[in-house]
């Protein structure tokens, strides 16, 4: 009995030590096991470390992979139709009887106009600082804190992986300063989305003098940083820098991507490559959300310098001089743009030098003038006063302008000169205007509050009286006659 006992307690006895070695065995491979996750997670945190960003780490990884082949589009032209060669006189009209019950124009006191007024601001001058890259941008000068490792050149052809590389050097370079001072002068220089992309570009020009593919790679890098929707695209030896914007562009190439419409962007006025077919990564930076507006809703600050002009014209049989002070480095800014949607233009009031003084002068002219006299003045100042020449003959390519433009250059077409009177007529008079655009011209029409006979056109529910600001001395209600019963495209213009 005491035997069995004894053999019982042995047999736990050696039971438990076997437990005992199973579990040391098993907490020592735990330890080992733990200790080569501890090492893993420590040498993936340090690759890690390298990045700024998770999702920096990720996208690196997901260039090498994910590209998809697209056909590029070719651009749409701004006219369909040529434009008029020659604009047409309007032959002498009936003195027309006094309208039953004119409505006079509500012109703003001086106070009311003293606010609108934005005093012309310095330009911003920063000293030139030594480890920094200094650029002059249109009268400012800036100045940007980098990174050294930003400068290195794409090694290899041009593929996937070369451009996950570079990449790679970016999204580990100290970048965040830069973009940080890139906002900051957005901010002090009043810059829209389009004159974001200028400096940006002004850049890369210093980073990477004769290198367009490293150009094209640090932009696309920096604005999707800033949370814009670009991207690029490769074919052979070249990158391409690609924008979505809210507007269309025209004469552009484009790639369709997931419904969005990315235009390729060229900054020196140039003829476009052909894209044909080209290569792009298969998604989106999650970050990369906004699209690019092109309108200008405010005077950006630049350097100034001066170009005067005067501009005659003759109202009633009584002689009217205006005299303009225009800012070339605004005219050059301006000049940088792609030809944009005729809405770019119309819904850009931005309150410039040059648009003030002329205001300033035609102001006093429309007191106690009716509504119909008002826009018959502004309309022969705008018909009159300037030359007419299309842009093939002053440019040698399409080119609106817009109306700070239109006040420097000698000359100016259909859609700049009804750019400059729609501006006017909001402006000066506060009375509604739309666009009218028919094949190969573009005009306006206004909203009166008194009755004015003549051609007309409904929009929303509305009548608008026809005012073109080509059909020389043509009153309000006058339409050309080739136009008169063609198709047109209203344009819808946004109050000031």
């Amino acid at each position: 009995m005491n035997t069995g006992k004894r053999a019982i307690h042995c047999s736990f006895g050696l039971r438990s030590t076997l437990v005992l070695i199973c579990c040391l065995f098993l907490s020592a491979n735990n330890i080992h096991a733990s200790n080569e996750f501890e090492a893993f997670q420590k040498e993936m945190m340090g690759d890690f470390s390298d990045y700024k960003s998770k999702q920096d780490k990720e996208f690196t990884g997901f260039l090498k992979m994910h590209w998809v082949g697209l056909n590029s589009v070719k651009g749409k032209p701004l006219y369909e139709k040529k434009k008029i060669v020659e604009p047409p006189k309007a032959p002498p009209e009936k003195k027309q009887e006094p309208a039953k019950k004119p409505v006079i124009v509500k012109i703003p006191s001086q106070k009311e106009t003293a606010v609108k007024k934005t005093p012309q601001q310095k330009p911003v001058i920063t000293r030139v600082k030594k480890n920094a890259i200094n650029v002059e941008f249109y009268g400012n000068k800036l100045a940007f804190p980098y990174d050294r490792s930003m400068k290195k050149r794409i090694s290899g052809k041009i593929d996937k992986d070369s451009i996950s590389d570079q990449w790679s050097v970016l999204a580990k370079s100290d970048y965040e300063p830069m973009i940080k001072q890139f906002k900051a002068y957005r901010k002090q220089l009043k810059l829209n989305d389009w004159g974001y992309v200028l400096v940006v570009n002004r850049v890369a020009e210093q980073l990477y003098p004769k290198h367009e593919n490293e150009r094209s790679l640090f932009s696309w890098f920096i604005l999707i940083k800033s949370g814009f929707k670009s991207r690029i695209a490769y074919k052979e030896r070249k990158i391409f820098l690609l924008l979505a914007t809210r507007q269309q562009i025209y004469s552009a190439q484009s790639l369709k991507f997931k419904n969005t419409k990315y235009y390729l962007v060229d900054f020196d006025g140039g003829k476009q490559p052909k894209l044909g077919r080209v290569y792009t990564y298969n998604g989106d930076y999650p970050d990369s959300k906004h699209l690019f507006d092109m309108r200008i809703q405010q005077a950006m600050v630049t350097g100034f310098d001066e170009a005067k002009r005067s501009l005659a014209f003759s109202f009633s049989q009584k002689k009217y001089t205006i005299n303009t002070t225009s800012n070339k480095y605004i005219i050059d800014f301006m000049k940088s743009y792609p030809q944009v949607h005729w809405d770019t233009y119309f819904n850009s009031p931005v309150n410039s030098t040059s648009r003030q003084q002329v205001a300033d002068q035609l102001r006093p002219h429309l007191n106690g003038l009716s509504e119909q006299e008002a826009v018959n003045f502004l309309l022969r100042f705008v018909q009159t006063s300037f030359a007419y020449a299309t842009d093939d003959k002053q440019f040698g390519y399409e080119n609106p302008l817009f109306p700070e433009e239109s006040l420097f250059y000698p000359a100016s077409d259909c859609e700049d000169r009804s750019f400059l009177f729609a501006w006017l007529v909001q402006d000066l008079l506060g009375l509604e205007v739309i666009g009218l655009h028919y094949p190969g011209h573009i005009a306006t029409a206004v909203k009166l509050n008194m009755k004015v006979n003549g051609d007309s056109v409904r929009f929303k529910g509305k009548e608008y009286i026809v005012a073109d600001p080509t059909f020389i001395n043509a009153n309000v209600g006058r339409a050309m006659p080739k136009f008169r019963n063609a198709k047109v495209e209203f344009i819808e213009i946004s109050k000031i």
